[in-house]
């Protein structure tokens, strides 16, 4: 997994470099090992999402937000909605990355402000796996923290042959009705508890 991300350049590094990387995350928006667990996790950027509307100013703006990585700090790309009334944000990976035998959470990394609107009826979240079955729920957005990144659970899932492969997740909410205030800042995979089971 380490050389994937960063590449040959691992050769150079001494030990503890390697383990530096390891368990702080070479570029963490990507790829990092859970220090407690021992697991590979992932986060897929929101640049990389496909969100209706994000190329248009007057909906969604981009900002930068610091992020802790290894070797220092990075500035990842975050989408902030300003004005929708169609909220359709969707995703996918290769778990290829993850680690076997592993329970997984799927969650999108959101922040409320505390100017947000329009969030009276529940966002719909689905988690498609490579065979075709899903996970769907529905989760309530107007009681969340304000101003703070909080992880909005998708869904779960055990890691085994039967997960590789390219999985799908999103976020909807088509109402009609204006909403505002919510920001984006990927898709995460990290680890559970090995003997909590997906509902």
């Amino acid at each position: 997994m380490l050389r994937r991300a960063i590449g040959d350049k691992i050769f150079s590094l001494n030990v503890d470099e390697v383990t530096h990387q390891v368990y702080e995350g070479p570029y963490i928006h990507k790829y990092w090992v859970d220090k407690e667990l021992n697991r590979n996790c992932l986060m897929v950027l929101a640049s990389t999402l496909s969100i209706i509307c994000s190329d248009r100013s007057e909906y969604w703006t981009w900002a930068e937000e610091e992020e802790s990585c290894y070797p220092s700090n990075v500035n990842l790309h975050v989408a902030r909605l300003n004005y929708v009334c169609w909220l359709d944000i969707k995703g996918k990976c290769k778990t290829s990355v993850l680690s076997q035998r592993t329970m997984y959470d799927v969650a999108i990394v959101v922040k409320m402000s505390s100017q947000n609107y329009g969030w009276e009826m529940p966002v719909n979240l689905s988690l498609e796996f490579p065979d075709g079955n899903r996970q769907v729920r529905t989760e309530r957005l107007d009681n969340s923290e304000k101003e703070r990144w909080i992880p909005i659970s998708i869904g779960k899932f055990e890691m085994t042959p039967k997960t590789i492969g390219e999985m799908s997740f999103s976020l909807t909410q088509t109402g009609n009705y204006w909403k505002s205030g919510l920001s984006v800042k990927g898709v995460i995979f990290t680890p559970t508890a090995e003997n909590e089971q997906p509902k």
